[in-house]
């Protein structure tokens, strides 16, 4: 018996890549078993048997046990039972002997360790899932079909939704499900469309405007849309234009939020269809209604108290019954028409923002980027507020009034559980500028004092710049740990020199061209480039920290190193945030957040090791390399790729609708920003 089970291991891909040494301790964990025909091995959506079979002699038999449907036979000598511990699932079928067969199994455990322990094999394993067993099928039919449409510049949706469904998201539980409304999946989708999307029919996507809608602001109602940095006009009722930023990215983010949308949003009509509740609703639509009378509506019209706090919680303050009505007689008939350039980028938006940034650094320094000879420059992937609050004077100058006034007005946020009080300050600025509209006013005149220009016009891209002059701000009055971490006292007056240039964050593809323009701007003087963002966590909970050693692209599956090692300091990291954990490992690049289910993410945590995933550090990495290459920019530099986590995806109920709460996602973006503003100025002295 033992000899059979060497025989097959040793022709069997991939286990023919193990060395003998690990062949051996394999089969020393097996289990050898005889089964009689007919016997049950295993059983469909069972949990309990967490084992990887080997078909030693006879046969057995895959099979639905509600069809009775064979699905597959499989011979001596094959494998089978992989995917439920690979992928963290129940059993998709049942299995039986067809013939008196000798079996042999191994405990998940060991042949997951044998995955971690060894890439080869790990790998030869995943090419036969992606490639001969087709795991990626649903997610390249949705790929092909949208992108299909671009070359028709017409998407048939439809057929787009119907391909969405049959990815799950991991992030949309109930997608397959037609009764169960699923809130936190139509809340994360509403909170990135245009939040008139209930009354719209036909969108217009383009990257590039057209000459006759040239200056659309004087000309069409912007449109809104809260949780992600859309430019959108209407240019008729019923109609919108919205401008796509470079790459495909913003469109796959688009199109999967509309498909989720499209999903719950037939779930809630068919609630209401009934003529008794479309008359109901149709005239309370034309009333405002009290919070008692919404909530007698809603019950009246069937909904759960759970499905009532879901829908007052999605439309919060528009008019429930108005969005209900246009929802039951929308039925989400959009025609899509697009006009985008795939294979290359629209450079239009590009220059205008090149000329920004340009024309801002000769107001700052006095030369354009070009001419910055002597002064070391910094990029900073990261957001519109960390990096100015450890470098701004405004807040720590105010820091008594704020916490002052946040005890009294704000105890949530007070009494929150921060490790470093200046945590609690950063916390507390929002809600104040917030209350007090006219600081702001004080605040930006202190950044102007303090070497800081904003550049909040975004020239269509959606990215703002910040411009940081180091020789104007007072080391003085910054975050005091950046302070101590760079060597200096609290009270130092001591002169940096340097420039910061601070981006918000790109999305996805679009992060290329943008690097692309300030590696080429500032060239040699480029000392570091620093990508600090939020990510999804394949490992640790929220509010951990990952740190960046590779990136594996997943439309190509195409894994890029570093061209140097993370700049990161780990234990500066660890010290800073004692009560979080860090991962260091690859990092996926994803082409989507909504296209990701459980299958794909177990695939490139268990089979590429990913930490986490993101949308734009492949392509930040990309131009970073070919720069490097072409001389543009120094090889020595240094490199961060550093990620806070701000979901689980692969976790039991995790959902993206909920916003982190201040004291998860507070303290790891700011110990991410101190670690690399306290290298930044210790370097600038």
């Amino acid at each position: 018996m033992k000899e059979n089970i060497h025989s097959v291991l040793h022709t069997l891909i991939p286990f023919r890549f193990l060395s003998t040494a690990h062949r051996e301790a394999l089969i020393a964990q097996m289990t050898m078993e005889d089964v009689s025909k007919g016997t049950l091995i295993l059983e469909k959506h069972a949990q309990d048997d967490q084992r990887l079979y080997f078909v030693l002699s006879g046969q057995v038999e895959v099979f639905d046990p509600v069809s009775h449907k064979i699905i597959s036979v499989i011979d001596s000598g094959r494998y089978f039972g992989e995917r439920a511990p690979l992928f963290d699932t129940t059993r998709a079928y049942s299995v039986r002997a067809s013939r008196d067969s000798t079996l042999a199994s191994l405990p998940a455990h060991a042949f997951l360790a044998q995955m971690q322990q060894d890439a080869a094999f790990a790998h030869s394993f995943g090419a036969i899932l992606r490639e001969k067993q087709g795991l990626f099928r649903a997610f390249d039919a949705f790929i092909a079909e949208l992108m299909h449409g671009v070359s028709d510049d017409v998407v048939h949706f439809r057929e787009l939704v119907r391909l969405y469904r049959k990815l799950e998201p991991a992030l949309h539980h109930h997608a397959m499900d037609n009764e169960r409304i699923d809130f936190d999946a139509l809340s994360y989708a509403t909170r990135r469309l245009p939040d008139n999307i209930s009354s719209i029919y036909m969108l217009y996507l383009t990257d590039s405007m057209q000459e006759h809608l040239d200056a659309p602001s004087q000309h069409f109602r912007p449109v809104e849309s809260p949780a992600r940095r859309r430019v959108i006009y209407e240019l008729m009722p019923g109609k919108l234009m919205i401008i796509l930023r470079d790459g495909v990215s913003d469109l796959i983010d688009l199109m999967t939020c509309l498909c989720a949308y499209t999903v719950e949003a037939k779930k809630i009509r068919r609630r209401v269809q009934r003529p008794f509740l479309l008359k109901r609703l149709a005239e309370s639509s034309e009333l405002e209604l009290s919070v008692e009378e919404e909530d007698k509506l809603l019950i009246e019209l069937g909904f759960t108290e759970e499905e009532r706090l879901g829908l007052k919680a999605l439309f919060r303050e528009q008019h429930t019954a108005r969005k209900l009505y246009q929802m039951a007689l929308h039925h989400e008939d959009f025609n899509i028409q697009i006009t985008k350039q795939v294979q290359s980028y629209n450079s239009i938006h590009a220059e205008m923002w090149t000329d920004q940034i340009v024309g801002a650094t000769h107001q700052l320094l006095g030369r354009d980027p070009q001419q910055l000879r002597d002064i070391d420059v910094h990029i900073i992937s990261s957001n519109t507020h960390s990096v100015v609050n450890c470098l701004g004077s405004y807040l720590f100058e105010n820091q008594h009034r704020i916490e002052a006034w946040g005890k009294e007005n704000h105890p949530d946020l007070f009494d929150a559980n921060f490790h470093i009080s200046e945590d609690r300050l950063f916390a507390l600025a929002r809600a104040w500028f917030k209350a007090f509209p006219e600081e702001r006013a004080k605040r930006a005149e202190r950044e102007r004092r303090g070497g800081i220009i904003r550049l909040d016009d975004t020239a269509l891209t959606g990215i703002s710049v910040e411009l940081i002059d180091l020789s104007q701000v007072k080391l003085g009055s910054i975050d005091p740990h950046i302070s101590r971490l760079s060597g200096l006292s609290t009270n130092a007056e001591a002169a940096a020199q340097g420039l910061i240039v601070n981006i918000d964050y790109a999305f996805g593809q679009q992060a290329e061209e943008i690097l692309s323009i300030l590696l080429t701007l500032f060239g040699i003087n480029v000392r570091s480039v620093n990508i600090l963002g939020k990510a999804g966590g394949l490992a640790g909970e929220r509010g951990d920290v990952l740190v960046a050693n590779s990136f594996v692209e997943q439309t190509h599956e195409i894994l890029s190193d570093l061209p140097v090692l993370n700049s990161c300091e780990v234990k500066l990291l660890e010290d800073l945030l004692p009560d979080r954990s860090i991962y260091e490992g690859p990092i996926l690049t994803v082409a989507g957040t909504l296209l990701q289910n459980r299958v794909l993410l177990n695939f490139y945590k268990k089979i590429w090791g990913c930490v986490g995933l993101e949308m734009e550090g492949t392509y930040y990495l990309r131009e970073l390399k070919k720069a490097m290459h072409l001389g543009v920019i120094p090889k020595d530099i240094d490199i961060r790729f550093v990620y806070y986590v701000s979901d689980v995806p692969l976790a039991t109920g995790e959902s993206l609708a909920g916003a982190m709460l201040p004291e998860e996602g507070i303290p790891p973006l700011y110990g991410i920003t101190r670690e690399i503003l306290a290298h930044i100025v210790k370097g600038a002295l």
